[in-house]
């Protein structure tokens, strides 16, 4: 069997402090992460490899109206991360969190 592998994107960091939303976006992004290990120690024995991309803050037509800083990344910064972990090699790691300050 090939191995696949599974890529999620998360957006930026967090949000300031009292800035609506925060909770909201904070719980979720912690829900992906727990899913991401579930999933990965769930689907390791059938080849498939699941981890999870941060491609930082890429200002984008889906943040132009954002009220708190989007980022000075280009989209080839963003798209370095989820490249990275798409093109792992089948013997590649799984349950993985990568950003942009962790391209290794």
């Amino acid at each position: 069997m090939s191995a696949c592998s599974v890529t999620r994107a998360a957006v930026g960091p967090g949000r300031p402090a009292g800035i609506p939303g925060t909770a909201r976006d904070s719980s979720s992004k912690a829900a992906l992460n727990a899913l991401t290990l579930v999933y990965a120690s769930a689907l390791r024995k059938d080849g498939i490899k699941v981890n999870a991309a941060n491609p930082g803050l890429v200002p984008t037509d889906l943040n132009s109206r954002a009220k708190v800083h989007r980022g000075d990344r280009t989209t080839a910064d963003g798209a370095a991360v989820p490249v990275l972990i798409a093109t792992l090699p089948p013997d590649g790691p799984s349950g993985l969190f990568r950003g942009p300050g962790s391209l290794d």
